[in-house]
């Protein structure tokens, strides 16, 4: 079981964490995808798509994390996508390494409005090890 606890101190009013972390092993064989607003299990099938409980809101920056090292020439690719279009936003956790991230300019920030419907997909590369997604943004309202 997964327990986490923060404090978060934004850089800039009015800036929130968007938070998923998922119990269970991700399937290293297949493209999983995670919801924003909820802690529902990894779909392996489709990009499910959830409406955002707070819609009109900026992405700046996400953050990935994963609970066993992917290995050697294998990779977890985190990439933020808005009505199952990929957005540029990503982050990809490579060899022996357990967290990445990636922060956008102001000009490149990733407006989500009440229709889209935004996830992560999860892309493994080369048959990486098993392990427990972590993945967070930082957001902000529009």
């Amino acid at each position: 079981t997964l327990h986490y606890g923060f404090t978060f101190v934004p850089a800039n009013p009015g800036d929130f964490p968007i938070i998923y972390c998922w119990d269970g092993n991700s399937n290293p064989a297949v493209t999983q995808w995670a919801t924003l607003n909820s802690l529902l299990s990894l779909a392996s099938t489709n990009a499910t798509n959830r409406r955002m409980v707070t819609p009109n809101i900026l992405i700046k920056a996400i953050y990935a994390g994963v609970t066993t090292a992917p290995g050697t020439d294998k990779s977890y690719k985190f990439e933020l996508l808005k009505s199952q279009t990929a957005t540029g936003l990503s982050a990809t956790i490579t060899g022996m390494n357990t967290s990445e991230s990636m922060v956008l300019s102001q000009a490149n920030f990733i407006n989500i409005s009440a229709t889209d419907y935004p996830n992560t997909e999860i892309t493994p590369t080369g048959s990486p090890s098993a392990m427990k997604p972590k993945v967070s943004y930082l957001a902000a309202l529009a």
